[in-house]
């Protein structure tokens, strides 16, 4: 099988953390790349990259998810030649795989934490949704300190489609959080990220011709930085059969649906909804057992059912690149999580000329366009 051959921005990715690290001895760079721009495979090179430098470091890939492990693993093995991929290891719970010697090593933060010293030294920890560690939380903070303490040189390189987090209501850069030092690569904004839809590397975002029932927000008050969870939920489903029925009529010539919901009790009434409209459908929240929840998703991603209505569960890293319709019913506050949302539809596909929004939140109004630059 071919070696696939990096898109001209993974190249210019690369080089530009490359060029970080060995300008600066204390430099922990970040890059941002759009959702769908193909960081596994910018993971992949980077680490190669790495090891052509410096032949026997030692490389941590932290991804968030067992799902986001494996992708990234199956990326890397597919790119690179079959004596690089013999040094790889996996280390995370989910997958039942616990390999701490290896070379290289791609594993999830929830997993590494609790081991940290058995690991031993490691040259660089490869960050994939780096605005998801939170080095004020304890799992980051965690796996910073413990690898500090055994490597002082360690290198932490974040990668992201969003490249900043929330802090209550306020955008604050990554590079102001503590741990990366500074963006040397941002392709998601403005007119990079306008080239990216010219050349077809993503997909457009567009909105309905029609005006989209709106949930009332008004009284809805702010907590933990996000509007209230149950009062938004009460309100969100005095309109959700409306928006249902709304959406299937206008947009009957989707073909997969993302809907996304506040809580777990409007999940289920935006289920239901479409079951009675005769749809497919899965639900996935937290309730659900574990295999449960990965059957779901696997029936979804081999085109089971023609939607999927989901709690904050699959608002990063789910790659489902068929997804040409999102329904966020859910109004939100924090541009991350909405930048998120966004991003599950940006992938390109087969006869997917783009992707519908149909946002029942207000948040296109609230946050601005997709592609709008975050002030440092």
């Amino acid at each position: 099988m071919p070696r696939l051959t990096p898109r001209w921005y993974q190249a210019e990715c690369v080089d530009a953390v490359i060029d970080a690290i060995q300008t600066a001895a204390n430099v922990h760079p970040l890059a941002a790349v759009v959702t769908g721009g193909g960081k596994a495979l910018i993971n992949a090179m980077l680490v190669e990259r790495l090891l052509q430098l410096q032949p026997s470091a030692r490389i941590l890939s932290l991804a968030p998810s067992m799902e986001l492990v494996r992708q990234n693993a199956d990326e890397a093995v597919g790119f690179w030649g079959a004596q690089l991929a013999a040094r790889l290891g996996i280390y995370c719970a989910g997958l039942n795989m616990k390999d701490k010697l290896s070379q290289i090593i791609i594993g999830s933060p929830q997993s590494v934490t609790r081991q940290v010293k058995r690991f031993g030294p490691i040259d660089y920890v490869i960050v994939d949704e780096a605005h998801t560690f939170n080095i004020d939380l304890k799992t980051a903070a965690a796996i910073v300190k413990g690898f500090q303490e055994l490597n002082p040189k360690v290198r932490f390189i974040g990668m992201t489609a969003t490249s900043f987090m929330m802090k209550g209501l306020k955008v604050v850069p990554l590079t102001q959080c503590g741990l990366f030092s500074s963006l040397v690569y941002d392709l998601t904004s403005g007119r990079h990220f306008n080239r990216l839809v010219r050349e077809g590397h993503i997909a457009p975002i567009v909105a309905p011709s029609i005006r989209f029932p709106q949930i009332d927000t008004s009284a809805v008050k702010t907590k933990g930085g996000d509007f209230d969870e149950a009062a938004l939920a009460i309100e969100a489903m005095k309109v959700t059969r409306e928006c249902v029925a709304v959406a299937l009529e206008n947009a009957a010539d989707r073909k997969h649906f993302m809907w996304f919901a506040v809580n777990i009790e409007h999940a289920r009434m935006i289920h239901a909804a479409l079951l009675d409209a005769s749809e497919s459908a899965v639900i996935i929240h937290g309730e659900l057992e574990k295999g449960e929840r990965v059957a779901g998703v696997a029936e979804y991603l081999s085109k089971k059912h023609r939607h999927i209505v989901s709690v904050a569960m699959l608002t990063t890293g789910f790659n489902a690149k068929f997804v040409d319709c999102l329904v966020p019913l859910r109004p939100t506050r924090s541009l991350v999580l909405w930048r998120q949302i966004i991003g599950r539809g940006l992938r390109p596909y087969d006869g997917k000329d783009n992707c519908l929004v149909l946002d029942a939140g207000g948040n296109f109004a609230r946050h601005g366009p997709v592609n709008a630059e975050i002030a440092a």
